[in-house]
C-alpha cells in the first residue's frame, strides 16, 4: 500500500455532507485526538487522516459550512448527486 488517499475517502456516505475538522488553532496531536474520539463514538478504526486546503474544496463548487458544535467542525456541502461526478 502506498498511503495514497483515494477519492472515495472524500465521498460523503451515507450522509449527504462530508463531516470535517478545521485546523483553526489546533496542533497536530489535537487533530489526531479528535479523529480518535470520532472513531470511538461510531465504533470504527482510525486509519489515518488527510489534510486539504479550503480552496481545494471551494474550487470544486462545494461549500464549507461551520457548525456551532463541536469546536472546529464543519460540513462540506453541495455535492453532485451522480457518484461519478462526485469523484
Amino acid at each position: 500500500m502506498d498511503n495514497t488517499i483515494r477519492p472515495d475517502a472524500f465521498i460523503p456516505h451515507p450522509y449527504p455532507d462530508l463531516s470535517v475538522t478545521r485546523h483553526i488553532g489546533l496542533i497536530e496531536s489535537q487533530l489526531w485526538e479528535i479523529g480518535q474520539l470520532v472513531a470511538q463514538t461510531r465504533p470504527a478504526t482510525l486509519y489515518g487522516r488527510s489534510d486539504i486546503q479550503a480552496n481545494a474544496v471551494t474550487s470544486q463548487d462545494l461549500q464549507i459550512k461551520p457548525t456551532p458544535e463541536p469546536k472546529n467542525h464543519a460540513n462540506i456541502t453541495g455535492w453532485p448527486l451522480d457518484n461519478a461526478t462526485r469523484k
